[in-house]
């Protein structure tokens, strides 16, 4: 490959990347949480109930990042708190009803945005194909 064709393609990448932003993004319109609120509760969901700590290590968040956003989702009602009976220094967090239901919207929102750029993205490979066997064709004629 050359190194226009390589830039051509990372190009491509990034407007199928943009094209993903943008079919996600109605699935943050009328919520009240960011996008980092939303890829924690996601995140939580998937997960099940965890020790605070436990969970900023295996997302590399800082534990008073995330404090701040379990704060939020919590004022929300999509996550509930509760300390460790045998160590009080320990929080859990766990996903509400609502922040299941909220969850599952996302993680379905996510696919079919994910499903709809990767039929593009077939598309566009194919086509990029066939023009260029065509112009080794033509080169060969």
């Amino acid at each position: 490959m050359t190194h226009t064709e390589v830039t051509q393609l990372m190009a491509e990448n990034m407007r199928i990347m943009g094209r993903l932003a943008n079919r996600l993004q109605p699935l943050f319109e009328g919520s009240k949480q960011s996008r980092q609120q939303m890829t924690v509760l996601v995140r939580l969901y998937l997960s099940g109930k965890i020790k605070l700590k436990d969970f900023s290590a295996r997302e590399v968040i800082s534990t008073a990042n995330l404090c701040s956003v379990f704060r939020k989702l919590e004022q929300d009602k999509l996550v509930v708190r509760s300390t460790d009976p045998d160590d009080h220094r320990d929080t859990w967090y766990e996903v509400t009803k609502s922040g299941k239901v909220l969850a599952e919207k996302m993680i379905d929102g996510d696919t079919q945005a994910k499903n709809q750029i990767t039929n593009y993205y077939s598309n566009y490979i194919i086509f990029t194909f066939n023009c260029q066997r065509k112009k080794r064709e033509q080169i060969k004629k």
